[in-house]
């Protein structure tokens, strides 16, 4: 019996991940997801927008598709298009959006509804993922977003780095369901073990690398694999 390739009609996923400026932690969350597709057998695809940080380049550009588009850039359109309409059926596209500039936000959102109203045949399903800091300023930006027109649903993190949920003072019920208005959700991405994190962030190895690397013993491979599965439990619904 020929063997059937299950995901070759299958939608692709376009994830943006979103913050209103860097440290949120929002790199860290791309990094959980990409770990979690990958183990889920699903294709990659990477769009690093914040070209000033080459974090995932670095770690994952030597074994997946690392496309880095510059949005201040006049070719960034087509650059972004392109990645995304050249990415293979079934894959999981996930773009890191720089933070700080609503006007860049909106541009993304334009660009990537203009696609889906073009070239329907060819749009991925679309999901804004929104790293919430515990600043007003997050909640300020996500307010602003939330009133602009949105590709796709939102799906609104609360990093456990950050706290549980009653340390996020700005998340109110309010919020909530205008994140809930937009088809999406809350989920709270779960820490990955500090001197884990450090090999991908300092030494900039892939986290599905990990245990290649040298002196990655019994210890480090129960802590990857404990967290992985933490991992997947805290994104479900998100893929």
């Amino acid at each position: 019996m020929a063997k059937v390739d299950l995901l070759a009609n299958a939608a692709k996923v376009l994830i943006l991940f979103e913050k209103e400026k860097g440290g949120t932690g929002s790199t860290g969350t791309l990094v959980t997801v990409a770990h979690v597709a990958k183990e889920k057998g699903l294709p990659l695809v990477f769009i690093e927008c914040s070209v000033m940080q080459n974090d995932v380049l670095n770690a994952y550009g030597g074994h997946e598709t690392v496309e880095v588009v510059d949005l201040t850039a006049s070719n960034a359109g087509d650059l972004f298009l392109k990645a995304v309409i050249d990415a293979p059926p079934g894959a999981v596209i996930l773009a890191n959006i720089p933070g700080g500039k609503l006007d860049m936000l909106e541009r993304v959102h334009r660009l990537i509804d203009f696609m889906c109203r073009r070239r329907p045949d060819e749009a991925p399903e679309v999901t804004i993922v929104w790293t919430m800091g515990l600043e007003m300023a997050s909640r300020t930006t996500l307010d602003a977003v939330l009133e602009s027109d949105l590709p796709g649903r939102l799906m609104l993190n609360l990093p456990c780095w950050w706290g549980a949920r009653e340390d996020f003072n700005h998340v109110d019920d309010a919020l909530i369901d205008r994140v809930r208005a937009t088809g999406g959700d809350l989920f709270h991405t779960v820490e990955m073990p500090e001197h884990l994190y450090n090999l991908f962030r300092a030494h900039e190895v892939a986290v599905d690398l990990l245990p290649d690397t040298p002196g990655f013993d019994f210890g480090n491979a129960m802590a990857l694999e404990l967290w992985a599965e933490d991992a997947a439990a805290s994104i479900e619904g998100l893929l």
